[in-house]
Protein backbone atom coordinates (compact mmCIF):
# COMPACT_ATOMS: atom_id res chain seq x y z
CA UNK A 1 0.00 0.00 0.00
CA UNK A 2 2.95 2.39 -0.55
CA UNK A 3 1.05 4.14 -3.36
CA UNK A 4 -1.89 4.73 -1.03
CA UNK A 5 0.29 6.22 1.70
CA UNK A 6 2.08 8.39 -0.84
CA UNK A 7 -1.14 9.79 -2.31
CA UNK A 8 -2.92 10.27 1.02
CA UNK A 9 0.06 11.90 2.68
CA UNK A 10 0.61 14.17 -0.32
CA UNK A 11 -3.03 15.22 -0.38
CA UNK A 12 -2.99 15.99 3.33
CA UNK A 13 0.27 17.91 3.13
CA UNK A 14 -1.04 19.98 0.26
CA UNK A 15 -4.14 20.87 2.22
CA UNK A 16 -6.18 19.12 -0.47
CA UNK A 17 -5.65 21.97 -2.93
CA UNK A 18 -7.24 20.16 -5.87
CA UNK A 19 -8.35 21.05 -9.40
CA UNK A 20 -11.87 20.49 -10.53
CA UNK A 21 -14.35 19.89 -13.34
CA UNK A 22 -17.98 20.85 -13.38
CA UNK A 23 -20.57 18.10 -13.21
CA UNK A 24 -21.29 16.81 -16.69
CA UNK A 25 -18.76 19.14 -18.36
CA UNK A 26 -15.23 18.94 -19.71
CA UNK A 27 -12.34 20.29 -17.69
CA UNK A 28 -11.11 23.60 -19.06
CA UNK A 29 -7.41 24.17 -19.77
CA UNK A 30 -7.18 26.59 -16.85
CA UNK A 31 -8.21 23.81 -14.49
CA UNK A 32 -4.99 21.86 -15.04
CA UNK A 33 -2.59 21.68 -12.14
CA UNK A 34 0.40 24.01 -12.66
CA UNK A 35 2.92 21.18 -12.38
CA UNK A 36 0.99 18.52 -14.31
CA UNK A 37 2.07 17.28 -17.71
CA UNK A 38 -0.45 18.55 -20.32
CA UNK A 39 0.09 15.41 -22.37
CA UNK A 40 -1.07 13.33 -19.42
CA UNK A 41 -4.16 15.42 -18.82
CA UNK A 42 -7.50 13.73 -19.29
CA UNK A 43 -10.97 15.21 -19.06
CA UNK A 44 -13.41 13.98 -16.47
CA UNK A 45 -17.17 14.22 -16.85
CA UNK A 46 -19.90 12.46 -14.98
CA UNK A 47 -22.97 10.67 -16.24
CA UNK A 48 -25.82 8.77 -14.71
CA UNK A 49 -25.52 5.89 -17.15
CA UNK A 50 -26.36 2.73 -15.30
CA UNK A 51 -29.08 4.36 -13.24
CA UNK A 52 -27.02 5.55 -10.30
CA UNK A 53 -28.74 8.90 -10.21
CA UNK A 54 -32.02 7.16 -9.52
CA UNK A 55 -30.52 5.01 -6.79
CA UNK A 56 -30.63 1.70 -8.62
CA UNK A 57 -27.06 0.94 -7.56
CA UNK A 58 -25.87 -0.28 -10.97
CA UNK A 59 -22.85 2.03 -11.06
CA UNK A 60 -21.78 5.60 -11.70
CA UNK A 61 -19.93 5.89 -15.01
CA UNK A 62 -17.31 8.55 -15.75
CA UNK A 63 -16.41 9.53 -19.29
CA UNK A 64 -12.76 8.58 -18.76
CA UNK A 65 -13.93 4.98 -18.06
CA UNK A 66 -14.01 5.33 -14.28
CA UNK A 67 -16.99 3.87 -12.44
CA UNK A 68 -17.90 3.11 -8.84
CA UNK A 69 -17.26 -0.60 -9.30
CA UNK A 70 -13.56 0.30 -9.61
CA UNK A 71 -13.38 1.24 -5.94
CA UNK A 72 -13.21 -2.06 -4.09
CA UNK A 73 -11.01 -1.32 -1.06
CA UNK A 74 -11.84 0.95 1.88
CA UNK A 75 -8.96 2.24 3.99
CA UNK A 76 -8.81 3.63 7.51
CA UNK A 77 -6.04 5.21 9.56
CA UNK A 78 -3.80 3.08 11.74
CA UNK A 79 -0.34 4.57 12.23
CA UNK A 80 -1.07 8.00 10.77
CA UNK A 81 -3.80 10.03 9.07
CA UNK A 82 -4.92 8.46 5.81
CA UNK A 83 -2.36 5.63 5.79
CA UNK A 84 -4.87 2.89 4.85
CA UNK A 85 -3.41 0.82 7.69
CA UNK A 86 -6.75 -0.92 8.14
CA UNK A 87 -8.46 -2.24 5.01
CA UNK A 88 -11.72 -3.92 4.08
CA UNK A 89 -12.98 -5.10 0.71
CA UNK A 90 -16.46 -3.95 -0.24
CA UNK A 91 -19.12 -6.61 -0.66
CA UNK A 92 -21.52 -6.48 -3.61
CA UNK A 93 -24.18 -4.99 -1.34
CA UNK A 94 -21.77 -2.28 -0.20
CA UNK A 95 -20.87 -1.61 -3.83
CA UNK A 96 -24.54 -0.94 -4.50
CA UNK A 97 -24.71 1.39 -1.49
CA UNK A 98 -21.71 3.28 -2.88
CA UNK A 99 -23.32 3.61 -6.30
CA UNK A 100 -26.51 4.84 -4.70
CA UNK A 101 -24.86 7.58 -2.64
CA UNK A 102 -22.69 8.77 -5.55
CA UNK A 103 -25.50 10.23 -7.63
CA UNK A 104 -23.43 12.33 -10.01
CA UNK A 105 -26.26 14.46 -11.37
CA UNK A 106 -26.34 16.22 -7.98
CA UNK A 107 -22.60 17.04 -7.93
CA UNK A 108 -21.44 20.62 -8.46
CA UNK A 109 -18.08 22.17 -9.26
CA UNK A 110 -16.24 23.10 -6.05
CA UNK A 111 -13.64 25.74 -5.30
CA UNK A 112 -10.12 24.78 -4.14
CA UNK A 113 -9.94 24.02 -0.42
CA UNK A 114 -6.78 24.67 1.58
CA UNK A 115 -7.77 23.43 5.05
CA UNK A 116 -10.57 22.08 7.20
CA UNK A 117 -11.59 18.93 5.38
CA UNK A 118 -12.26 15.77 7.38
CA UNK A 119 -12.26 12.48 5.51
CA UNK A 120 -15.34 10.31 6.11
CA UNK A 121 -14.73 7.55 3.56
CA UNK A 122 -11.58 6.71 1.57
CA UNK A 123 -11.54 4.16 -1.24
CA UNK A 124 -9.14 2.92 -3.90
CA UNK A 125 -9.19 0.55 -6.83
CA UNK A 126 -7.51 -2.85 -7.06
CA UNK A 127 -4.31 -1.41 -8.57
CA UNK A 128 -4.07 1.42 -5.99
CA UNK A 129 -4.05 3.99 -8.81
CA UNK A 130 -7.48 5.61 -8.50
CA UNK A 131 -8.78 7.12 -5.29
CA UNK A 132 -12.12 8.44 -4.11
CA UNK A 133 -12.80 10.25 -0.84
CA UNK A 134 -15.92 11.72 0.73
CA UNK A 135 -15.11 14.69 2.98
CA UNK A 136 -16.93 16.61 5.65
CA UNK A 137 -16.13 20.19 4.66
CA UNK A 138 -17.81 21.80 7.67
CA UNK A 139 -19.62 24.89 6.42
CA UNK A 140 -18.88 23.74 2.87
CA UNK A 141 -20.94 20.58 3.39
CA UNK A 142 -20.18 17.29 1.65
CA UNK A 143 -17.25 17.19 -0.78
CA UNK A 144 -16.10 14.35 -3.04
CA UNK A 145 -12.48 14.14 -4.14
CA UNK A 146 -11.10 12.01 -7.00
CA UNK A 147 -7.46 11.47 -7.88
CA UNK A 148 -5.61 9.63 -10.64
CA UNK A 149 -2.25 8.54 -9.24
CA UNK A 150 -0.75 7.91 -12.69
CA UNK A 151 -1.49 11.33 -14.16
CA UNK A 152 -1.37 13.23 -10.87
CA UNK A 153 -4.69 14.91 -11.65
CA UNK A 154 -7.34 15.57 -9.00
CA UNK A 155 -10.94 16.77 -8.99
CA UNK A 156 -13.25 18.01 -6.24
CA UNK A 157 -17.05 18.28 -6.20
CA UNK A 158 -19.66 19.41 -3.73
CA UNK A 159 -22.61 17.10 -3.07
CA UNK A 160 -25.88 17.16 -1.11
CA UNK A 161 -25.66 16.77 2.66
CA UNK A 162 -27.34 13.36 2.52
CA UNK A 163 -24.26 12.02 0.72
CA UNK A 164 -22.25 12.72 3.87
CA UNK A 165 -24.70 10.82 6.06
CA UNK A 166 -24.84 7.90 3.64
CA UNK A 167 -21.03 7.79 3.45
CA UNK A 168 -20.78 7.68 7.25
CA UNK A 169 -23.32 4.84 7.35
CA UNK A 170 -21.33 2.91 4.74
CA UNK A 171 -17.99 3.60 6.43
CA UNK A 172 -18.99 2.40 9.89
CA UNK A 173 -19.37 -1.35 9.20
CA UNK A 174 -16.39 -1.26 6.85
CA UNK A 175 -14.19 0.24 9.55
CA UNK A 176 -15.43 -2.23 12.16
CA UNK A 177 -14.75 -5.10 9.80
CA UNK A 178 -11.34 -3.79 8.78
CA UNK A 179 -10.13 -3.29 12.33
CA UNK A 180 -11.82 -6.41 13.63
CA UNK A 181 -10.26 -8.61 10.98
CA UNK A 182 -6.76 -7.29 11.56
CA UNK A 183 -7.14 -7.68 15.31
CA UNK A 184 -8.23 -11.28 14.80
CA UNK A 185 -5.57 -11.95 12.16
CA UNK A 186 -8.10 -12.18 9.35
CA UNK A 187 -7.09 -9.44 6.95
CA UNK A 188 -7.03 -10.34 3.28
CA UNK A 189 -3.24 -10.46 3.50
CA UNK A 190 -3.15 -13.18 6.16
CA UNK A 191 -1.05 -16.26 5.48
CA UNK A 192 -4.05 -18.53 5.10
CA UNK A 193 -5.90 -16.14 2.79
CA UNK A 194 -8.99 -16.20 5.01
CA UNK A 195 -10.98 -12.98 5.11
CA UNK A 196 -13.88 -12.67 7.55
CA UNK A 197 -16.42 -10.35 5.93
CA UNK A 198 -19.20 -10.67 8.50
CA UNK A 199 -17.74 -10.95 12.02
CA UNK A 200 -21.01 -9.56 13.41
CA UNK A 201 -22.65 -12.91 12.59
CA UNK A 202 -20.25 -14.78 14.89
CA UNK A 203 -20.82 -15.29 18.60
CA UNK A 204 -18.13 -14.29 21.09
CA UNK A 205 -17.88 -17.96 22.02
CA UNK A 206 -16.90 -18.92 18.48
CA UNK A 207 -14.35 -16.10 18.21
CA UNK A 208 -12.73 -17.24 21.47
CA UNK A 209 -12.49 -20.90 20.46
CA UNK A 210 -9.19 -22.61 19.54
CA UNK A 211 -10.77 -24.11 16.44
CA UNK A 212 -11.73 -20.67 15.10
CA UNK A 213 -8.18 -19.43 15.69
CA UNK A 214 -6.91 -22.46 13.76
CA UNK A 215 -9.27 -21.73 10.86
CA UNK A 216 -7.82 -18.23 10.49
CA UNK A 217 -4.37 -19.65 9.79
CA UNK A 218 -5.57 -21.70 6.83
CA UNK A 219 -7.38 -21.04 3.54
CA UNK A 220 -10.78 -21.57 5.13
CA UNK A 221 -14.49 -21.08 4.73
CA UNK A 222 -15.97 -20.41 8.17
CA UNK A 223 -19.65 -21.19 8.67
CA UNK A 224 -21.60 -20.47 11.85
CA UNK A 225 -25.05 -22.03 12.19
CA UNK A 226 -25.40 -22.36 8.41
CA UNK A 227 -24.24 -18.80 7.62
CA UNK A 228 -20.84 -18.42 5.92
CA UNK A 229 -18.95 -15.40 7.25
CA UNK A 230 -15.85 -15.45 5.05
CA UNK A 231 -15.12 -14.03 1.60
CA UNK A 232 -15.68 -16.18 -1.46
CA UNK A 233 -12.18 -15.28 -2.68
CA UNK A 234 -10.55 -18.27 -0.97
CA UNK A 235 -13.00 -20.63 -2.73
CA UNK A 236 -12.46 -18.97 -6.11
CA UNK A 237 -8.69 -19.32 -5.73
CA UNK A 238 -8.96 -23.01 -4.86
CA UNK A 239 -11.25 -23.80 -7.79
CA UNK A 240 -9.05 -21.84 -10.17
CA UNK A 241 -6.11 -23.94 -9.01
CA UNK A 242 -8.09 -27.12 -9.63
CA UNK A 243 -9.03 -25.95 -13.12
CA UNK A 244 -5.39 -25.16 -13.90
CA UNK A 245 -4.24 -28.57 -12.64
CA UNK A 246 -2.41 -27.18 -9.63
CA UNK A 247 -2.02 -28.03 -5.94
CA UNK A 248 -3.91 -26.48 -3.06
CA UNK A 249 -6.08 -26.89 0.01
CA UNK A 250 -9.44 -25.57 1.16
CA UNK A 251 -10.91 -26.07 4.64
CA UNK A 252 -14.59 -25.81 5.56
CA UNK A 253 -15.23 -25.18 9.26
CA UNK A 254 -18.93 -25.47 10.12
CA UNK A 255 -19.55 -24.39 13.73
CA UNK A 256 -22.91 -25.61 15.00
CA UNK A 257 -24.94 -24.76 18.10
CA UNK A 258 -27.97 -26.76 19.18
CA UNK A 259 -29.27 -25.62 22.54
CA UNK A 260 -26.34 -26.04 24.91
CA UNK A 261 -24.52 -28.42 22.57
CA UNK A 262 -21.51 -27.35 20.48
CA UNK A 263 -20.06 -29.23 17.53
CA UNK A 264 -17.98 -28.67 14.43
CA UNK A 265 -17.81 -30.40 11.07
CA UNK A 266 -14.44 -29.93 9.37
CA UNK A 267 -13.91 -30.77 5.70
CA UNK A 268 -10.54 -30.63 3.98
CA UNK A 269 -10.44 -30.55 0.19
CA UNK A 270 -6.99 -31.18 -1.26
CA UNK A 271 -5.98 -30.64 -4.88
CA UNK A 272 -2.95 -32.47 -6.26
CA UNK A 273 -2.26 -31.88 -9.93
CA UNK A 274 -5.88 -30.78 -10.21
CA UNK A 275 -7.26 -34.00 -8.73
CA UNK A 276 -9.35 -33.38 -5.60
CA UNK A 277 -9.77 -35.51 -2.49
CA UNK A 278 -12.03 -34.99 0.52
CA UNK A 279 -11.32 -35.71 4.19
CA UNK A 280 -13.79 -35.33 7.06
CA UNK A 281 -13.48 -34.69 10.78
CA UNK A 282 -16.03 -33.82 13.45
CA UNK A 283 -16.23 -33.38 17.19
CA UNK A 284 -18.66 -32.19 19.84
CA UNK A 285 -16.36 -29.37 20.85
CA UNK A 286 -14.65 -26.33 19.37
CA UNK A 287 -11.14 -27.36 20.40
CA UNK A 288 -8.54 -27.64 17.68
CA UNK A 289 -6.77 -30.83 16.69
CA UNK A 290 -9.59 -32.70 14.95
CA UNK A 291 -8.51 -35.95 13.33
CA UNK A 292 -9.43 -36.60 9.71
CA UNK A 293 -10.93 -39.88 8.54
CA UNK A 294 -9.96 -41.57 5.31
CA UNK A 295 -9.71 -39.54 2.14
CA UNK A 296 -12.21 -39.89 -0.70
CA UNK A 297 -11.87 -39.05 -4.36
CA UNK A 298 -13.91 -36.11 -5.65
CA UNK A 299 -14.98 -36.54 -9.28
CA UNK A 300 -16.70 -33.20 -9.91
CA UNK A 301 -16.63 -29.88 -8.04
CA UNK A 302 -18.16 -26.47 -8.75
CA UNK A 303 -19.44 -23.28 -7.13
CA UNK A 304 -23.05 -22.57 -8.10
CA UNK A 305 -24.44 -19.13 -8.82
CA UNK A 306 -26.19 -19.27 -5.44
CA UNK A 307 -22.90 -19.62 -3.56
CA UNK A 308 -22.93 -23.36 -2.87
CA UNK A 309 -19.79 -25.46 -3.21
CA UNK A 310 -21.11 -28.70 -4.69
CA UNK A 311 -19.15 -31.83 -5.43
CA UNK A 312 -19.59 -35.51 -6.23
CA UNK A 313 -17.36 -38.41 -5.32
CA UNK A 314 -16.96 -41.82 -3.78
CA UNK A 315 -17.95 -40.71 -0.25
CA UNK A 316 -21.62 -40.40 -1.21
CA UNK A 317 -23.98 -41.54 -3.95
CA UNK A 318 -25.64 -38.11 -3.87
CA UNK A 319 -24.05 -34.71 -4.61
CA UNK A 320 -22.71 -32.97 -1.51
CA UNK A 321 -23.03 -29.22 -1.12
CA UNK A 322 -22.41 -26.45 1.38
CA UNK A 323 -23.24 -22.77 1.22
CA UNK A 324 -19.84 -21.05 1.24
CA UNK A 325 -20.82 -17.58 0.00
CA UNK A 326 -23.03 -15.49 2.25
CA UNK A 327 -26.21 -14.14 0.65
CA UNK A 328 -24.95 -10.65 1.51
CA UNK A 329 -22.36 -11.06 -1.24
CA UNK A 330 -25.03 -12.11 -3.73
CA UNK A 331 -28.18 -10.11 -2.98
CA UNK A 332 -28.37 -6.41 -2.17
CA UNK A 333 -31.37 -7.01 0.12
CA UNK A 334 -29.96 -10.14 1.82
CA UNK A 335 -30.27 -8.72 5.34
CA UNK A 336 -33.93 -7.86 4.79
CA UNK A 337 -34.59 -11.30 3.28
CA UNK A 338 -33.08 -12.91 6.36
CA UNK A 339 -35.15 -10.74 8.69
CA UNK A 340 -38.37 -11.61 6.86
CA UNK A 341 -37.54 -15.32 6.94
CA UNK A 342 -36.68 -15.30 10.64
CA UNK A 343 -39.73 -13.30 11.66
CA UNK A 344 -42.46 -14.83 9.49
CA UNK A 345 -41.24 -18.16 8.09
CA UNK A 346 -39.18 -19.71 10.87
CA UNK A 347 -42.01 -19.86 13.47
CA UNK A 348 -44.07 -22.28 11.34
CA UNK A 349 -41.23 -24.10 9.61
CA UNK A 350 -41.45 -26.74 8.27
CA UNK A 351 -45.06 -27.99 8.67
CA UNK A 352 -47.10 -24.97 7.57
CA UNK A 353 -44.73 -24.20 4.70
CA UNK A 354 -44.55 -27.71 3.26
CA UNK A 355 -48.04 -27.58 1.70
CA UNK A 356 -50.64 -25.07 0.59
CA UNK A 357 -53.69 -24.16 2.70
CA UNK A 358 -56.17 -21.37 3.36
CA UNK A 359 -57.56 -22.85 6.58
CA UNK A 360 -55.30 -23.93 9.46
CA UNK A 361 -57.61 -26.90 10.07
CA UNK A 362 -56.24 -28.37 6.83
CA UNK A 363 -52.84 -28.87 8.45
CA UNK A 364 -51.54 -31.23 11.09
CA UNK A 365 -51.96 -28.73 13.92
CA UNK A 366 -50.15 -30.91 16.44
CA UNK A 367 -47.04 -30.63 14.28
CA UNK A 368 -47.57 -26.88 13.83
CA UNK A 369 -47.82 -26.57 17.62
CA UNK A 370 -44.56 -28.49 17.94
CA UNK A 371 -42.86 -26.12 15.45
CA UNK A 372 -44.16 -23.00 17.23
CA UNK A 373 -43.21 -24.35 20.65
CA UNK A 374 -39.67 -25.04 19.52
CA UNK A 375 -39.43 -21.56 17.92
CA UNK A 376 -40.58 -19.78 21.07
CA UNK A 377 -38.80 -21.92 23.65
CA UNK A 378 -35.76 -23.33 21.87
CA UNK A 379 -36.68 -26.86 22.89
CA UNK A 380 -39.24 -29.61 22.33
CA UNK A 381 -42.66 -29.83 24.05
CA UNK A 382 -41.65 -33.39 24.94
CA UNK A 383 -39.15 -31.86 27.37
CA UNK A 384 -41.98 -30.16 29.28
CA UNK A 385 -45.03 -32.35 28.75
CA UNK A 386 -43.61 -35.76 27.93
CA UNK A 387 -45.98 -37.62 25.61
CA UNK A 388 -49.22 -36.06 26.95
CA UNK A 389 -49.74 -32.54 25.64
CA UNK A 390 -52.34 -30.24 27.27
CA UNK A 391 -55.10 -29.22 24.87
CA UNK A 392 -55.42 -25.84 26.60
CA UNK A 393 -51.76 -25.04 25.89
CA UNK A 394 -52.07 -26.17 22.28
CA UNK A 395 -55.09 -23.93 21.67
CA UNK A 396 -53.47 -20.95 23.40
CA UNK A 397 -50.23 -21.09 21.42
CA UNK A 398 -51.84 -21.72 18.02
CA UNK A 399 -54.37 -18.93 18.59
CA UNK A 400 -51.55 -16.40 18.82
CA UNK A 401 -50.67 -17.16 15.20
CA UNK A 402 -53.91 -18.34 13.54
CA UNK A 403 -57.58 -17.34 13.61
CA UNK A 404 -60.34 -19.84 14.28
CA UNK A 405 -58.41 -22.19 16.58
CA UNK A 406 -60.79 -23.88 19.03
CA UNK A 407 -60.83 -27.04 21.12
CA UNK A 408 -63.16 -28.59 18.55
CA UNK A 409 -60.67 -27.92 15.76
CA UNK A 410 -57.84 -29.50 17.77
CA UNK A 411 -59.95 -32.48 18.87
CA UNK A 412 -60.80 -33.49 15.34
CA UNK A 413 -61.69 -37.02 14.40
CA UNK A 414 -58.02 -37.64 13.74
CA UNK A 415 -57.06 -36.72 17.31
CA UNK A 416 -60.10 -38.16 19.07
CA UNK A 417 -58.52 -41.53 19.78
CA UNK A 418 -55.45 -39.90 21.34
CA UNK A 419 -57.45 -37.59 23.64
CA UNK A 420 -57.69 -38.27 27.39
CA UNK A 421 -60.65 -36.36 28.83
CA UNK A 422 -59.56 -36.90 32.45
CA UNK A 423 -56.25 -35.09 31.95
CA UNK A 424 -57.41 -32.97 28.99
CA UNK A 425 -54.33 -34.05 27.04
CA UNK A 426 -53.48 -35.56 23.68
CA UNK A 427 -51.14 -38.53 23.78
CA UNK A 428 -48.43 -38.14 21.15
CA UNK A 429 -45.15 -40.02 20.86
CA UNK A 430 -43.68 -38.16 17.88
CA UNK A 431 -42.12 -39.56 14.76
CA UNK A 432 -42.34 -37.18 11.83
CA UNK A 433 -39.41 -38.08 9.62
CA UNK A 434 -38.66 -36.27 6.37
CA UNK A 435 -35.48 -35.00 4.77
CA UNK A 436 -33.86 -31.56 4.41
CA UNK A 437 -36.26 -28.80 3.39
CA UNK A 438 -34.71 -25.49 2.35
CA UNK A 439 -36.61 -22.24 1.77
CA UNK A 440 -35.62 -18.62 1.15
CA UNK A 441 -37.63 -15.40 1.13
CA UNK A 442 -37.37 -13.59 -2.19
CA UNK A 443 -39.67 -10.54 -2.07
CA UNK A 444 -42.61 -9.06 -0.21
CA UNK A 445 -45.16 -6.28 -0.35
CA UNK A 446 -47.53 -4.68 2.13
CA UNK A 447 -50.98 -3.33 1.31
CA UNK A 448 -52.77 -1.89 4.30
CA UNK A 449 -52.68 -4.50 7.04
CA UNK A 450 -51.83 -7.38 4.66
CA UNK A 451 -48.30 -8.60 4.11
CA UNK A 452 -47.61 -10.94 1.19
CA UNK A 453 -44.30 -12.79 1.48
CA UNK A 454 -42.94 -14.62 -1.58
CA UNK A 455 -40.52 -17.50 -1.03
CA UNK A 456 -39.03 -20.42 -2.91
CA UNK A 457 -38.07 -24.02 -2.23
CA UNK A 458 -34.51 -24.81 -3.33
CA UNK A 459 -32.08 -27.69 -3.52
CA UNK A 460 -30.19 -27.81 -0.21
CA UNK A 461 -27.03 -29.03 -1.94
CA UNK A 462 -26.85 -26.43 -4.72
CA UNK A 463 -29.01 -23.49 -3.61
CA UNK A 464 -30.76 -23.63 -6.99
CA UNK A 465 -34.56 -23.12 -6.78
CA UNK A 466 -36.81 -25.98 -7.86
CA UNK A 467 -38.99 -25.29 -10.86
CA UNK A 468 -42.59 -24.41 -9.96
CA UNK A 469 -41.79 -24.44 -6.23
CA UNK A 470 -42.55 -20.82 -5.42
CA UNK A 471 -45.14 -19.91 -2.79
CA UNK A 472 -46.69 -16.86 -1.17
CA UNK A 473 -47.54 -16.57 2.49
CA UNK A 474 -50.29 -14.07 3.37
CA UNK A 475 -50.15 -12.50 6.82
CA UNK A 476 -52.38 -10.01 8.64
CA UNK A 477 -50.40 -7.44 10.62
CA UNK A 478 -51.89 -6.41 13.95
CA UNK A 479 -51.75 -2.98 15.57
CA UNK A 480 -49.92 -4.35 18.62
CA UNK A 481 -47.06 -5.66 16.46
CA UNK A 482 -48.23 -9.27 16.39
CA UNK A 483 -49.51 -11.02 13.26
CA UNK A 484 -51.76 -13.85 12.07
CA UNK A 485 -51.12 -16.33 9.26
CA UNK A 486 -54.00 -16.35 6.75
CA UNK A 487 -52.94 -18.66 3.92
CA UNK A 488 -50.07 -20.31 2.09
CA UNK A 489 -50.59 -20.61 -1.66
CA UNK A 490 -48.72 -21.53 -4.83
CA UNK A 491 -47.00 -18.60 -6.54
CA UNK A 492 -46.39 -20.09 -9.98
Amino acid sequence: MNQIKKWMAGALAAGLLLTFAACGGEKSPSASQPNSDPSASQSLSLSGDGGASSGSGEGVHLSNSWQTEDFVIAGFSKDGPGDFGYQARLTSEEQKQLSSLLQTDSWQEAEPVEHGLSSVLDLCDEEEKRFLSVYDGGDLGALIGLRDEESGESWLFSAPGQVLEDAKALAQPLEERAKGEQTEGTSSGSAGGTEVLFPQLLSDEVKASPLYAEALTRPSVIIFDDQPVTSRAVVDRFLQGVEEGGDGELYLYSFITLGEERSCLLIRLTSKDGKVTESLASDRSWDKGLTFDNSYTVTKIQLTEYGYLTYEGESSSEPTGYQVVNDRELFSDASQRQEMKEKYMDPIFPTALSGHWDDPADMSLLWVFEDLYYYENGGSPFDEYGTDWPVEEIVALLSRYFDGITREVILSEEMASAYDSQTDTIHYEGGRGGGPFCLRATSWETEGYLLTLHYEHYDCATGIPYENEQSLLTIRLMEDGSFRYLSNEADN
